[in-house]
């Protein structure tokens, strides 16, 4: 994030490469669509967990250099105030849902090295309570993604209007 931010030109191509300019370029500014699009992120950190977590760190590098990018292009200001109020709880969802990916992996790797130490039951018990604290991490990504959506959706617009007295 911080490299992006100083070296913005860098990562352009990274972060205009995926964008289409047939898509539409927002989500609509309501709970619901802002909470499906970052679940749709998540979904992507956290199963990238099972192919070795290489997906979940090019989704958190990708991100950190969007989140990057985008506030060397926009007036501090304006990026504090419209990025803040939400920002807090969507980046916490991210980091956390890379640290599900990475143990998942993590898990995989204990249970490959019980199949090949031929002690899979010991194994199988440490990779299940791994996946066991993924899932109450995924609780709290959850809260915090419908947290940020609803401040993302009702509070932050309105806020940043009043403040800069837009």
């Amino acid at each position: 994030m911080v490299l992006s931010y100083y070296y913005p030109h860098c990562f352009e191509i990274l972060v205009t490469y995926k964008i289409n300019p047939n898509a539409p370029q927002h989500v609509p500014f309501e709970t619901i669509p802002l909470l499906m699009n970052n679940i749709f992120v998540i979904t992507g950190l956290i199963l990238g967990g099972v192919l070795f977590s290489i997906p979940t760190l090019y989704l958190l590098i990708y991100n950190a250099s969007l989140i990057g990018y985008t506030g060397f292009y926009t007036a501090t200001i304006y990026y504090i105030i419209f990025m803040l109020p939400h920002g807090i709880f969507e980046f916490i969802a991210l980091i956390l849902a890379g640290a599900i990916g990475f143990r998942i992996t993590h898990a995989l790797i204990i249970l490959i090295k019980g199949i090949i130490d031929m002690k899979p039951k010991k194994h199988v018990k440490i990779a299940s309570f791994m996946i066991k604290d993924c899932i109450m991490i995924l609780i709290i990504i959850i809260i915090l993604l419908i947290i940020a959506a609803f401040i993302e959706a009702n509070i932050t617009i309105p806020l940043g209007q009043h403040i800069l007295g837009l």
